[in-house]
């Protein structure tokens, strides 16, 4: 089944209005194909709490990856994590904001 998935931004150990945006997005287009929506999220020890909001917005499935090292915005290994994650999921879509942070991460994933 295609699915899509979506980056959800946070910062401060708070998800970004964007984040909520991006995974809506994401499931407007996975209802159109009907697959899954699978949200990304990135942050410091603590972040997996938000889990339960991006579900609450349509995603279907959220990987949640903690560390320390991502309590600031880490481009290299996020994208790194994002690009693996896409090449192990059947995903027809990958879903950024038009943050500065999504701007960033979009080609490096790529």
């Amino acid at each position: 089944m295609p699915n899509v998935l979506a980056f959800a931004e946070a910062r401060g150990g708070e998800l970004r209005k964007v984040a909520l945006e991006a995974v809506t997005a994401a499931r407007q287009v996975a209802d159109q194909i009907g697959g899954e929506v699978h949200a990304v999220l990135v942050g410091a020890p603590g972040i997996a709490a938000k889990a339960a909001t991006l579900a609450e917005y349509g995603a279907d499935v959220v990987i949640v990856a903690e560390h320390a090292g991502f309590t600031n915005y880490a481009p290299e290994t996020t994208a790194a994590l994002v690009a693996d994650r896409v090449k192990g999921g059947d995903y027809r879509a990958v879903i950024f904001s038009a943050s500065q942070q999504g701007k960033d991460l979009a080609p490096r994933t790529a």
